[in-house]
């Protein structure tokens, strides 16, 4: 018969199975590490420049308004 090989009671118990080790592409741990590494990178940068460059206000100044002056008027000839 083709097939699987029926299993008798006689046979006694199987050994277990020995875990296999998980293999990963190399171009997958590579792009992994550059992606974590520019992570860490960027989040030490923004807090590096949130604690240590000053920011600029977000009200800018308006100029005051020109001070109503009086139009002298010239005498006439």
């Amino acid at each position: 018969m083709i097939g699987k090989k029926k299993r008798k009671v006689t046979d006694g118990p199987q050994p277990r199975p020995q875990p296999q080790r998980i293999r990963y592409p190399v171009a997958v741990l590579i792009r992994m590490f550059v992606i974590g590494s520019v992570a860490v990178i960027a989040s030490i940068w923004a807090l590096w420049r949130y604690y240590t460059v000053p920011r600029m206000p977000m009200v800018v100044p308006v100029a005051p308004a020109p001070s109503p002056t009086e139009i002298e008027i010239e005498p006439p000839p």
